[in-house]
């Protein structure tokens, strides 16, 4: 994981895996999912500044929320065809039952054949899991704070 991500992690929540929420898991899905389709339509800024809005809305929601990984999909001539953010964050159940939570947020080119991320399309996906179906890079996020997997 990137280590200033952790660096923040830690410091923001230094001896908490996961945060106590006193609602439902579906509550928690439907709040970041309307934060994500609140802020869905066509931007055309250099700086992703409507991403950083959905984060920054969401992280309300579920503080413990963190980046994870970012990348650029292209196509097979080398044009990139979107953005996307994943971010991942974990929270207890009423019945204290640990879960996890993953977000990707896609810009997809929306611009000119010459400069195809000049405009985006911006859809923000949702997901409740439990921490032993995690992949890749979260896996990373969830052990630093110490969630079994």
């Amino acid at each position: 994981m990137n280590k200033i991500i952790e660096a923040v992690m830690h410091e923001a929540f230094p001896k908490q895996a996961s945060v106590e929420l006193p609602v439902a898991t579906d509550s928690i899905k439907n709040k970041l999912y309307n934060v994500g389709h609140k802020f869905g339509g066509i931007y055309n800024d250099d700086s992703w500044q409507v991403v950083h809005k959905i984060h920054g809305e969401m992280t309300k929601i579920l503080p413990t929320l963190s980046l994870v990984d970012t990348n650029y999909k292209k196509d097979s001539d080398g044009k990139p065809t979107s953005k996307e953010w994943e971010h991942i964050g974990a929270f207890k159940t009423q019945q204290g039952k640990e879960r996890v939570v993953w977000v990707r947020t896609v810009a997809s080119a929306a611009g000119s054949v010459e400069e195809p991320l000049s405009r985006y399309d911006v859809t923000t996906m949702v997901e409740v899991m439990s921490p032993k179906t995690v992949q890749g890079k979260g896996r990373d996020y969830l052990e630093t704070f110490g969630i079994k997997i």
